[in-house]
Order: structure tokens, then C-alpha cells, then sequence
């Protein structure tokens, strides 16, 4: 029984581990994928696309019709390329490059946005775009994925207090399991670039951008961890030193007890010798008296006796 007890200690500690650093890899990729994150890894790859798609060709071209457009309106919509871009006379007036810059800044966020009628990896095999990959879409699927991971953690720990024999080592274990999983994400920016593929690797940085917040989120939450689970274990062996201390000191407090016990019966018993010596001091002087009594008798006899004669 000990033997199986220990194997699925070790089992569900490996699959505990496994876990958490999945649930640590589509928390940094959700992060990272965020559009305050994102768009500025973005910029490039975005103006090269729109580029592709003709769009500042067609801001550049339709410029001087959007200029005569302000001058009774106060926006312009270009709906063009299936991007639709409502840009304001302001930024027209400011010149045909604040346009374009204007116009790749709302097709980012448009792209990022997209809604998509496939599933994830449906779109990435029937879409050409690499959009997909960095898009809401994306984001909130790998934050699905993370969900699914703290559930399959929790169900792990769960198992793991089953089968462990130390029920307070449960939390020590998990807390460092926890803090070991989110070590990786210390350099993993790092590790992604030793590969040999510059522009892959470029690509492939975007979706570890908030790698270290994640590292330094499950390292925190993973110490707090730990350190309550000491604390339980610490706070185990002080009950045990303490009742250990109870037990001696009761000990000490028997022992005296006993003596002053036996202090009060050799008081009580040196009290009752004294009393007895008392009453047989009394039942001699007593006889004394008898005998003096006796002797006063006789010779008054005696005397008596001899006024007689």
C-alpha cells in the first residue's frame, strides 16, 4: 500500500508539474496577445500587408477628393480591400502621411478585431492572413486554455492530498512545483533567440512578450504557496512540541504534588505520635496521682490505728 501510495504521489506530482507550466505558457501567449501588447509588434507586419492590399495607394490616390470632401464634411469613409475606414478631416488636413499612418493605425485594430465565423485552427488552415494567429480571436482562445489548466491543476492538487501520506505537505509540494513550472519563463526570450531563423524567431518573440510578468506572477503566487504550507507543517510540529512540553511539565507538577503529598502524610503521622506520647505523659501522671492518693490512705490508716491503741 505504501508503495502505490508513493507512485501516485510521484504520478500526479509530474502531471501537477506539467500542468502548471502549460497553464504559465497560454497565460504568457494570452498576455502577450493582447492589443495594448501587440500593436506595436504589429506595425511592420501590418503596413507590409496593407501595402499588399493596395490601401495607402488608394489613400495616396484619393487624397485630393478627400480634401474637397472636408470642406463640408467631418469625416471620410473608405471602404475598400474589406477594411471599412471612417478617418477624420482633421487628420486629412494634416496631410496625405498622417492619412496613411492613420489608415494603418484603424486597420491594425480592425484586423486584430476581426470576428471569424471557424473555429481557431479551422481559420488558421482556410485563412491565408497570418492576422488570425495575433488576433482577439487567438487571445481569448489561449485564455480558455489556461482556464482549462488551473481546473486540471486544481483537480491534481486535489489528488495529491488524497494519496500523500503528510496531508500538510500537499500545499509545500504544489508551491514548489509551482515556483520550479515558472522558472522557464525567466529567459525564455532568451532561449527563442538562439534559434537560427531570424525572422521566424522575430515572429515567434510576439507571443512571449509578457513571458517575465508571468514569471514573476507564479513565482510570487508559488513562494506565498510554499510558505503557507511550511507554516502548516511548522505550525503542526509546534503542536506536538507543545504538547510534548504540557506532558513533561504535567510530570514535574505529579512529582511535586507527590511530595507534598507525602510531606503532609509524614506531618499527619509525626501529629498523631505527638498526640499519642501526650496521652500516655497524661495516663503516668494520672497513676502518679492514683499512687500519691493510694499512699496518703495508708498512712492515715495507719495513724489512725495507732490513736486507738
Amino acid at each position: 500500500m505504501g508503495l502505490i501510495r508513493s507512485g501516485a504521489v510521484v504520478f500526479f506530482s509530474g502531471l501537477l508539474f506539467l500542468s502548471l507550466f502549460l497553464g504559465n505558457l497560454f497565460l504568457t501567449v494570452s498576455w502577450s496577445l493582447e492589443y495594448e501588447t501587440i500593436e506595436p509588434h504589429l506595425n511592420e507586419f501590418a503596413t507590409i500587408t496593407i501595402n499588399e492590399l493596395g490601401v495607402d495607394k488608394l489613400l495616396t490616390e484619393n487624397y485630393e477628393l478627400m480634401e474637397l470632401y472636408c470642406e463640408t464634411q467631418e469625416i471620410f469613409t473608405i471602404n475598400e480591400q474589406g477594411l471599412n475606414l471612417e478617418i477624420p478631416c482633421s487628420t486629412i488636413n494634416q496631410g496625405s502621411q498622417s492619412v496613411i499612418e492613420y489608415g494603418i493605425q484603424e486597420s491594425i485594430k480592425q484586423l486584430y478585431y476581426q470576428e471569424y465565423s471557424c473555429e481557431f485552427w479551422e481559420c488558421i488552415k482556410n485563412t491565408d492572413t497570418m492576422f488570425v494567429l495575433v488576433s482577439d480571436t487567438a487571445r481569448e482562445y489561449w485564455h480558455s486554455k489556461f482556464y482549462l489548466a488551473i481546473i486540471a491543476s486544481i483537480i491534481l492538487v486535489t489528488l495529491l492530498f488524497v494519496f500523500i501520506e503528510s496531508k500538510k505537505s500537499a500545499l509545500t509540494i504544489t508551491g514548489a512545483l509551482m515556483i520550479v513550472a515558472s522558472i522557464p519563463f525567466r529567459k525564455i526570450n532568451w532561449i527563442l533567440s538562439l534559434l537560427p531563423e531570424k525572422n521566424f524567431t522575430e515572429i515567434f518573440t510576439i507571443f512571449f512578450t509578457k513571458s517575465y510578468n508571468v514569471f514573476l506572477t507564479m513565482l510570487i503566487i508559488g513562494i506565498i504557496v510554499l510558505l503557507v504550507g511550511l507554516a502548516f507543517e511548522f505550525f503542526g510540529v509546534g503542536i506536538k512540541l507543545t504538547n510534548l512540553f504540557r506532558w513533561i511539565f504535567k510530570k514535574k507538577e505529579d512529582k511535586k504534588g507527590e511530595l507534598l503529598l507525602k510531606e503532609n502524610e509524614n506531618k499527619e503521622k509525626f501529629t498523631k505520635e505527638e498526640v499519642k506520647n501526650i496521652v500516655k505523659k497524661e495516663i503516668k501522671k494520672q497513676k502518679k496521682k492514683e499512687n500519691i492518693k493510694g499512699d496518703v490512705k495508708e498512712i492515715v490508716k495507719e495513724e489512725l490505728k495507732k490513736s486507738d491503741k
